[in-house]
C-alpha cells in the first residue's frame, strides 16, 4: 500500500507539472518577427521653432496620421498616431518620438523611436532619408505585455513620407 501511495503521490506530481508547464507554455508571449511599412496619411499639425543660432536651425514638433501594412494580420491595415520631435539644421539632425498604433479590435500599441534625419535634396522637390531604432513598450488587450526592438528606415518627400520597419516582437 505504502508503495502504492508514493507511486500515485509521484504521478500526481508529476501531473501537477505537466499542467502547469502546458499553461505556462499557453500564456507566454509568441516571438515574431515583423516588417511593414508606413505611409503618411494625414498631417495633424507641425509646429516650427528657430532657436536664432542659426538661420538653417530648426525645431520641429509633428503629429500626423500614418497607414501602416505588413504580411501579418496583427500589423496589416492599421491606423498609427505618430508624435515625432526633430531638431535639425539644414534639414538633416534628430528626432525622436511616440507611435500609437491602433489594431483591427481596438488593442493598442505603444512604440519608442529614436535615429537621424539627413537632406538627400534641398529645394522645391525636397527629399529626407530617415533611419534608427524602435522600441515597442507596451499596449493595451492582446497587446498590453507588448515588448520588443528593432529598426527603420524612411524617405520623407513634400508630398509624404513613406518607412519601412522591422521588430522582434513579443505579445
Amino acid at each position: 500500500m505504502k508503495d502504492f501511495l508514493s507511486k500515485a503521490g509521484v504521478a500526481v506530481t508529476l501531473f501537477a507539472l505537466a499542467v502547469a508547464l502546458t499553461s505556462l507554455s499557453v500564456q507566454a508571449a509568441e516571438k515574431k518577427k515583423i516588417s511593414g511599412v508606413s505611409k503618411t496619411k494625414r498631417l495633424i499639425s507641425q509646429t516650427v521653432s528657430y532657436p536664432g543660432d542659426d538661420p538653417r536651425h530648426m525645431i520641429v514638433q509633428t503629429v500626423r496620421e500614418e497607414k501602416l501594412t505588413s504580411s501579418d494580420a496583427d500589423w496589416n491595415d492599421l491606423d498609427v498616431l505618430m508624435i515625432e520631435q526633430a531638431d535639425r539644421l539644414a534639414g538633416s539632425g534628430a528626432h525622436k518620438g511616440y507611435l500609437t498604433i491602433t489594431h483591427k479590435n481596438g488593442d493598442e500599441t505603444y512604440i519608442r523611436f529614436e535615429g537621424a534625419n539627413k537632406m538627400d535634396k534641398d529645394g522645391k522637390d525636397w527629399e529626407v532619408s530617415s533611419e534608427g531604432k524602435l522600441q515597442i513598450t507596451g499596449g493595451t488587450g492582446k497587446f498590453k505585455d507588448a515588448k520588443g526592438t528593432g529598426s527603420y528606415t524612411g524617405k520623407a518627400t513634400a508630398k509624404g513620407s513613406v518607412v519601412n520597419w522591422e521588430v522582434d516582437a513579443e505579445y
